[in-house]
């Protein structure tokens, strides 16, 4: 009987992650399509220690940035996060904390896609290896059996 109502509140426990999963998922891949947040995967050391190679940023749009800030932006068709060092009239100056100088280049504020807003070391190398979507199918559906295993043995 105890074995059942655990069982019970397991299933219950189990379809609420579930559904906050889901939910907070969506929401994240629709602030992401809207353009307010964007998920980047840190591939060179040049903002060590704060976003170590294999981080994933997530940078929200703010539409306010200065000094100290920082930035994930496009130049030369590439996206790069930076810390702004400067600020001019034609837009930001940048640079990355373990680099010795500053960036070359001038970022204005329409190339900024948003500020960072939390890091998490080595996310971005799953993230990465996610992106295929064969592994992504092989890891959903495991997921998926993990998580509603107990309520298909409980049925038959």
């Amino acid at each position: 009987m105890r074995a059942q109502s655990a069982r019970k509140s397991v299933g219950k426990i189990s379809a609420i992650l579930q559904a906050a999963l889901f939910s907070f998922l969506l929401a994240f891949i629709f602030l992401e399509f809207a353009g307010l947040v964007t998920v980047a995967i840190v591939v060179t050391p040049s903002m060590e220690p704060l976003l170590p190679k294999g981080s994933a940023g997530v940078f929200v749009k703010t539409g306010k940035y200065g000094v100290g800030d920082v930035i994930l932006f496009r130049v030369h068709g590439c996206l790069v996060a930076h810390r702004v060092v400067a600020e001019t009239e034609k837009g930001f100056r940048t640079k990355g904390d373990y680099n010795g100088v500053l960036d070359p280049w001038v970022v204005p504020e329409n190339a900024i896609l948003g500020k960072l807003a939390l890091s998490i070391p080595m996310l971005g190398y799953a993230v990465y290896f996610l992106r295929s979507p064969l592994i992504f199918a092989a890891v959903s559906t495991a997921i998926f059996v993990i998580f509603t295993w107990d309520s298909f043995c409980s049925e038959a």
